[in-house]
């Protein structure tokens, strides 16, 4: 991706109950084309056999624990070929919040619902955090759904900005990130002023992928947010922009009284000016070359 997929953090040691099943889930999943289609063609070959056989493999799937070859086996078929008539099976087996069933299911549901399935793939991505698992296969997939359907994907995420749950708009922020500029910024600058820290933190984050402007002049506000948190994202973001016209404001706030504030403002500073002088050596050698 060209842009960061995920802002949350991620415990190293994910448990080791899900940890083998869904790594072996996904080495069958992604298998070649070759062998994906002759497993098309010797299994399932018709919606009404499908039908016939989902009890069997939701059954299988929920199993992993006790046979985990029958639950690859299971996950791989209806990853690849759930359709419209099982889609409420599919949200309602999202809700179970297990993280391998839903690192599963969430790929057939963004596949057959796009925008619609973006608050179960949120709620996959919190799932998959709080277990400690790693969750860039569910971003990867909101990312697209997003990237692929800009305009119901907004409709989607205003909703769910307005939500009282913080920790779906932090998620809604986050994905604002994939929207064209023109549709993400308005939202994104708004949310800066949210009641909730933390949505403040990844909405300053989130901005930094927009580098206009009237982000840079927003960062600079968000500089004398009251939470330092919110203060550090701002100077991290600055300096990850690296525009020169910040380094007055990020001078001023070297006498912030948080010293991990102090601390990112110092390396943005320092970040900004390894960008200038690496821009001037540029320019010294687009120029001697020109002589010559």
């Amino acid at each position: 991706m060209s842009q960061e997929s995920s802002n949350h953090l991620r415990n190293p040691s994910p448990p080791q109950r899900f940890t083998k099943a869904r790594a072996a889930f996904f080495d069958q999943l992604e298998r070649d084309t070759a062998q994906l289609s002759q497993v098309r063609s010797a299994s399932v070959t018709s919606p009404s056999e499908m039908q016939l056989d989902w009890k069997t493999l939701v059954s299988d799937l929920l199993n992993y624990d006790t046979d985990l070859d029958r639950a690859v086996h299971a996950g791989t078929h209806i990853a690849n070929f759930a359709g419209i008539s099982q889609i409420q099976d599919l949200r309602a087996l999202m809700r179970i919040n297990d993280p391998f069933v839903m690192g599963v299911i969430a790929e057939p549901l963004a596949r057959l619902q796009g925008p619609q399935a973006l608050p179960l793939l949120f709620q996959a991505l919190r799932c998959l955090e709080l277990e400690g698992a790693d969750s860039a296969h569910i971003a990867g997939m909101i990312a697209h759904v997003v990237r692929s359907q800009p305009v119901q994907s907004w409709q989607m995420l205003m909703h769910l900005l307005g939500d009282s749950n913080a920790a779906i708009r932090r998620d809604a922020v986050w994905a604002m990130s994939f929207l064209p500029t023109q549709m993400a910024l308005p939202p994104l600058l708004g949310m800066l002023r949210d009641a909730r820290v933390e949505v403040r933190v990844v909405a300053t984050n989130t901005l930094k992928h927009f580098c206009t402007p009237v982000v840079i002049d927003a960062l600079c506000g968000a500089l004398r947010d009251w939470e330092p948190e919110v203060r550090c994202a701002a100077a991290g973001a600055l300096g990850w922009i690296g525009n020169p016209r910040t380094m007055h404001v990020l001078a001023a706030a070297r006498t912030d009284q948080d010293p991990l504030v102090r601390a990112f403002v110092h390396e943005a500073l320092q970040r900004i000016s390894a960008y200038q002088s690496q821009s001037q050596s540029q320019s010294q050698s687009q120029s001697k070359q020109a002589r010559v």
